[in-house]
């Protein structure tokens, strides 16, 4: 019986968008045992737009079937997710005023910084993460993932409408 862990074969160039071969690796980071993809929530035909994403983010995701977009200056239409890594406090502003014009209601927003940052450091952490998008969008926090052994995440959605 598959694990689902660290199982890897290499799938036809297709699925994720992109022209190399990406292996299936149903990676389980954190305590809840469940693959990177879909604790993100992204499903096939999602288009995903990642930044400044570690260089192993696509054998994290595996074959997800979904449009992954990793590191462009902009996404090709209007994405369905972003997943933005931040491992520097002064980028962290300039790349939400990035995605802005893409964070709109049913586009779902992940901000990952390295573990382990505290306050005071050069690092973004948790509390300047959440606190930086709050600032300058209508989206708010509904989630904390462990994405790898050194990222976490916060997920954003845009805030409800209290009318």
């Amino acid at each position: 019986m598959d694990s689902g862990f660290g199982d890897a074969s290499l799938p036809p160039k297709s699925g994720i968008g992109l022209e190399q071969e990406v292996p299936i690796v149903k990676h389980a980071h954190g305590y809840s045992g469940k693959p990177l993809a879909a604790k993100l929530g992204i499903k096939i035909g999602d288009r995903v737009w990642v930044l400044s994403a570690p260089p192993d983010y696509l054998t994290w995701v595996g074959d997800c079937g979904a449009l992954v977009e990793l590191n462009v200056d902009r996404p090709s239409g209007s994405p369905d997710l972003i997943h933005m890594f931040c491992a520097d406090s002064d980028k962290l502003n300039v790349q939400i005023e990035r995605v802005s014009p893409f964070l709109v209601r049913g586009v779902v927003l992940w901000v990952s910084w390295l573990k382990g940052a505290h306050k005071g450091e050069a690092r973004p952490n948790r509390e300047a993460v959440r606190r930086a998008v709050l600032e300058v969008t209508d989206f708010v926090d509904v989630k904390v993932a462990a994405i790898s052994k050194e990222w976490s995440g916060l997920k954003f959605l845009m805030r409800r409408s209290t009318a």
